[in-house]
């Protein structure tokens, strides 16, 4: 079983062994840095450092960044990065909780969009085609972006530089499923 809950300071070795998974970061940390690092981040008005625990263990996260706008009527939108699924519990429903949880918390702080950095690989993608946020794409997309609607449903686009693609780069409207 799979839960979703907001990160702790305790959670910083397992957090440190998801992002180690990411790869291409391999920058030591500074004596104190890491610890200093997450209690920013925690305290960071507009962030929310999502952990999955399955099976009692911290098994994914992803970062919530809600960013305030001057566009869409004053609307905010979030950005969530970071989110990495430990490789052993892969397929096993962490991504797809993250997601939901991740877009839940967009919605509830208003925001009429949401956006992720570029997906590194298949598997990854596949993690946002469960959670039907996004659908599925030819080749690896340079950003995936969803808008939120006011009902709480939401509508995934692809864009690759500033061309969609697909057919006219839009899904339908979604619902996520709680």
């Amino acid at each position: 079983m799979t839960n979703v809950r907001p990160a702790r300071p305790d959670d910083l070795p397992a957090l440190l062994s998801l992002y180690a998974q990411l790869g291409g970061d391999d920058v030591p940390f500074a004596p104190g840095a890491a610890e200093a690092a997450l209690a920013a981040l925690l305290a960071f008005p507009g962030a929310t450092l999502l952990v999955a625990e399955h099976d009692g263990s911290v098994a994914g996260t992803v970062t919530v960044i809600v960013v305030p706008n001057l566009t869409h009527g004053a609307q905010p939108w979030a950005q969530l990065e970071n989110m990495v699924v430990d490789a052993t519990v892969r397929s096993a429903g962490v991504g797809h909780a993250l997601m939901a949880e991740a877009l839940r918390t967009a919605r509830e702080a208003g925001c009429y969009k949401s956006s992720s950095r570029a997906v590194t690989n298949a598997r990854t993608l596949t993690v946002s085609m469960r959670a039907k946020v996004h659908r599925r794409l030819r080749g690896l997309p340079s950003l995936l972006m969803g808008d939120i609607a006011p009902d709480g449903a939401a509508r995934a686009r692809h864009h690759r530089g500033s061309q969609p693609a697909g057919a006219g780069g839009e899904v339908p409207w979604q619902r996520l499923r709680r």
